[in-house]
């Protein structure tokens, strides 16, 4: 924080404050000390990947190559016959779990069908779409693994552009863009009317 007094001056657009001069900001304008750099540098960084515990293991997702396409089959068989491997989930593993919810709007109506889950359920909807997901003892077995899981795809017509006609979501399901309408509070309470009126 910089408690230097500013000035306004005169422009076109209207009043402006002046930055103070470089010698006299704290942080903005100068060279800042790195203190997390000597550790990275000598090797001795440590990373989430450097984090192990006893008798942990190691996720792996199994993504789609299509960008558009519904799922006729996942066969894991291969992957789970390598020792080392202790589990295979498709969406049917977890079934149970919620849709994964919009971060923006939880609450409208308008776009709940449209949440997709943390697996691919029946359609992939985007090249890297997650369809399973392998655990293993160590990370080299469970990307090894993930390579042999198997994802039978019918492609789809996918929608690239804005200027594509809509797609479907999912049979019945639009892709077509939809507007949403919010608000909150009182807005003739807290806002005189006058405010509300026409302005020059």
């Amino acid at each position: 924080m910089n408690d230097h007094a500013t000035t306004p001056h005169d422009s076109e657009e209207g009043h402006y404050p002046i930055a103070p001069p470089a010698s006299e900001r704290r942080v903005l304008g100068h060279a800042v000390a790195r203190i997390e750099d000597l550790p990275l540098v000598t090797g001795r960084g440590r990373y989430a990947g450097d984090i192990n515990f006893p008798h942990q293991l190691h996720m792996r997702m199994v993504r789609s190559l299509k960008a558009h396409a519904r799922i006729v089959a996942v066969d894991a068989s291969a992957a789970l016959a390598l020792p080392g491997v202790h589990a295979v989930w498709t969406n049917a593993d977890i079934a149970d779990l919620s849709p994964i919810d919009f971060r923006g709007d939880k609450s409208g109506e308008g776009i709940r069908q449209f949440r997709q889950p943390a697996l691919a359920k029946a359609y992939v909807r985007y090249i890297g779409d997650p369809v399973a997901a392998v655990f293993a003892e160590d990370p080299y077995l469970a990307e090894d693994a993930a390579e042999l899981v198997t994802v039978e795809l019918e492609e789809l017509r996918a929608v690239l552009s804005a200027s594509d006609p809509p797609g479907e979501f999912s049979p019945g399901q639009s892709t077509e863009a939809i507007v949403l309408r919010h608000s909150y509070g009182d807005i003739d309470a807290c806002v005189p009317q006058r405010a509300c009126g026409d302005r020059d």
